[in-house]
């Protein structure tokens, strides 16, 4: 007797059972369809935010004077200029750049999980570098593998002000500049930061090898607790804007949606293509957020299904919902319910986008009628009586 079986033998355990399948399906097909939802309406929403700025950005020349242009939303490109330099005191680092990152990582315990044959967990521990402390208070073994506390912490130091033409780049736009170089450290520097090192690092020998800081005894065979030290920064560079302007300030750009725009790239790009990457780059961000609705929409439906079957309340055409019918119905209910929904959403602001996907979704119902053919086997009737063999 399996496991539906026995279910059904029970008539109150198959009520139970039957309500609280029926309620996580629910709950992971009402998620689905009221993230699937929303998502679409906020891709709908920057969408016509970023179809309002294309229309009424312009373009300005980084020399031109920029009076009757205020609060206009403009698009500019030129390089980045800053006239202060960043310091890391603890290091006693002057640098000239736009960002300046101290990135510390520590040699340490880490905490792998597996399954074996009989599905028990196994821990194995490995060592490696990393930026992140692990606490190993929360291992299998915590006495045997031990990290030690963490001394020195990476940090960011960023320039106060940053130009491009005349205009202050907002700090926002300087936050998302990740084009870092490394900065390798020489011995003058580390001459300069050592003796904080030592007072902080608990008289710890520390090496210079090959532009980074090592703390530690031998940077060639590294030990729980020992930290390597690099820097990197941000050099100014040519980058293209769209933002709006007040004085001498660029802002986000307030929409008659409701959205605000306050777009960058590297490089030299014209205004209507940097519009169409964030449009470009709104559709992949979106996509998997989709897969994840679709995902827990399929599931919804799919459990719903077996919830059916095991309480003899099914379509009489499903059979057994863990063969390939149950799961080719799932996803061609889930894949049609989610087009529609997307269709639905899109089809007053791009009727050609929103016609297409529910044309889409109508067509994919004529699919059900080959999920529900499942292959039956027949018996062939032997026409031919074999002979018996008579041993001589």
């Amino acid at each position: 007797m399996n496991f539906a079986q026995k279910i059904r033998g029970n008539r109150a355990v198959a009520v139970l059972l039957t309500f609280l399948g029926l309620l996580v399906a629910l709950w992971f097909l009402l998620s689905g369809v009221l993230g699937l939802i929303t998502n679409e309406q906020d891709a709908l929403h920057r969408t016509k935010t970023l179809a309002e700025g294309k229309r009424f950005v312009i373009s300005i020349e980084p020399d031109q004077s920029y009076t009757h242009y205020e609060n206009n939303l403009v698009h500019l490109s030129g390089e980045l200029t800053t006239d202060e330099t960043i310091i890391d005191p603890m290091f006693q680092m002057n640098v000239y750049a736009l960002k300046l990152r101290r990135v510390v990582e520590m040699y340490q315990w880490q905490e792998n999980q597996s399954q074996d044959e009989a599905d028990n967990l196994e821990y194995t521990y490995q060592k490696v570098w990393l930026e992140s402390f692990i606490d190993s208070h929360k291992f299998k073994e915590p006495n045997r593998y031990h990290n030690p506390a963490m001394p020195l912490k990476s940090q960011l130091f960023i320039a106060k002000q940053v130009k491009l033409s005349h205009f202050i780049l907002p700090s926002q736009l300087l936050e998302k500049m990740n084009h870092y170089q490394w900065l390798p450290m020489t011995d003058l520097s580390f001459w300069k930061a050592e003796d904080n090192l030592q007072s902080l690092l608990q008289d710890k020998p520390s090496h210079l090898k090959k532009g980074i800081y090592y703390v530690g005894q031998n940077p060639d065979f590294p030990k729980i607790g020992d930290l390597q030290i690099k820097f990197e920064i941000v050099q100014p560079e040519t980058i293209s804007v769209i933002a709006k302007q007040v004085n001498s300030n660029l802002v986000p750009y307030q929409t008659q949606t409701g959205g605000n725009i306050e777009l960058f790239e590297y490089g030299t790009v014209s205004a209507n293509k940097m519009f169409i990457n964030a449009r470009i780059s709104l559709f992949f961000n979106k996509l998997y957020e989709r897969f994840i609705d679709f995902f827990m929409i399929f599931l919804g439906i799919y459990i719903i299904f077996n919830v059916l079957w095991i309480a003899k309340t099914s379509f009489p055409f499903m059979n057994k919902p863990s063969n390939i019918v149950g799961w080719l119905l799932s996803l061609i209910i889930s894949a049609v319910l989610t087009l529609i929904i997307i269709g639905m959403t899109w089809k007053n602001y791009s009727p050609v986008i929103g016609i297409t996907l529910l044309v889409i979704a109508v067509f994919s119902l004529y699919f059900l009628k080959f999920a529900r053919k499942s292959p039956k086997l027949s018996l062939i009737p032997e026409t031919v009586v074999p002979q018996k063999m008579i041993n001589d």
